[in-house]
């Protein structure tokens, strides 16, 4: 039998189908730009989301943002720059390299942009330790030592005090740096108050070695120092609150009323004075309850001693009721006078 073969109509060349299919297109392409148009303008809203880089930084998020970021991302206080493939804070008057952000232990570590290549230029601004430590943005993880640098008319032999040969001067000044709390009051007739002091790094162990060259002056100053911030903290404060944080590795804080630790203190004292009574009061009823059943041991030997003394038997409740008949029989009162 032959078979009859049915041609269908082509639908791919109906007219009315191919407008449909190119609407259908359109209508598409447009919704799919749209909705990835949205979803970028909602992670530059969040603050969270909001990641850029600069030079050696390669991850710069929240709370930090770059200059020129929209104004939702990172937090207005934590704003970083990038010039010259540089990331750099602004902190007091002067500017600092990043070196680098740790967002686990909330550090960032920045150097004086002067002092980025060289220490043959003072530093962009003289920044002393409290002036750190003061920043409610930031906790200020420096050390109590400085660096100090003084102008000085005439050469200093004394070792202590450190010479910057290319910050020294023809009309015959020299420059150096003190470290720490040299005292440099003897030497006032002929060098000038220290000129500027900078912040150091306070994982530096000072005690083990202190600077002695000016290599040890340009590693110190190079290093950097560490600013440890905390968002948290920065609001409790603001809120006239006190905030501490804890925990190096992993840090948290707490906020509280400026008085709410006086009054903890006074609780742990309450509380110390109320368990030591407490003691007192348990040890002298644990001694009265000893007492008492070393009182009731005495008299009942002295009962059965007295017992024994007048040959008495004892009988227990079962022996009586078995010998009365379950005290069916009545005791005469001629052989008991005195039962009652």
């Amino acid at each position: 039998m032959q078979q009859e073969l049915h041609q269908f109509p082509k639908f791919n060349k109906d007219p009315t189908l191919q407008a449909m299919r190119n609407n259908l297109l359109l209508v598409s392409s447009f919704l799919a730009f749209h909705f990835f148009t949205l979803l970028a303008q909602a992670r530059d809203l969040d603050p969270y989301y909001c990641y850029s880089s600069c030079g050696d930084i390669k991850e710069i998020r929240y709370p930090f943002h770059l200059r020129g970021q929209p104004s939702s991302c990172g937090d207005p206080d934590y704003s970083l720059s990038c010039e010259n493939n540089k990331a750099i804070l602004e902190f007091g008057a002067g500017k600092y390299y990043v070196k680098s952000i740790n967002y686990q232990t909330q550090r960032i570590r920045v150097v004086d942009a002067n002092f980025a290549n060289g220490i043959c230029s003072l530093p962009m601004q003289p920044i002393r330790s409290y002036e750190v430590q003061g920043d409610i943005r930031y906790r200020g993880l420096v050390s109590n030592e400085e660096i100090g640098f003084v102008n000085c008319s005439k050469p200093i032999n004394d070792t202590g005090f450190i010479r910057i040969p290319c910050m020294s001067t023809q009309n015959g000044s020299i420059t150096y740096a003190l470290f720490g709390s040299q005292m440099y009051h003897e030497y006032e007739q002929i060098c000038s108050y220290p000129l500027l002091s900078v912040v150091l790094s306070a994982y530096y162990d000072f005690n083990a070695k202190q600077p002695s060259s000016l290599e040890d002056i340009q590693r110190l100053l190079q290093g950097g120092f560490d600013l440890g911030w905390s968002v948290e903290c920065r609001d409790c404060i603001r809120s006239g609150r006190e905030c501490s944080v804890y925990n190096a590795t992993k840090p948290y804080h707490v906020c509280r009323r400026p008085d709410q630790e006086l009054r903890d203190v006074t609780k742990i004292h309450i509380l110390f004075v109320a368990g030591i009574i407490c003691g007192i009061l348990l040890a002298a009823a644990l001694v009265y309850l000893l007492c008492r059943c070393i009182v009731k041991r005495k008299a009942a030997k002295a009962r059965d001693k007295l017992y024994q003394s007048l040959n008495l038997k004892k009988y227990t409740y079962n022996e009586i009721t078995s010998m009365t008949g379950n005290f069916a029989d009545k005791l005469r009162e001629d052989e008991f006078p005195n039962a009652s």
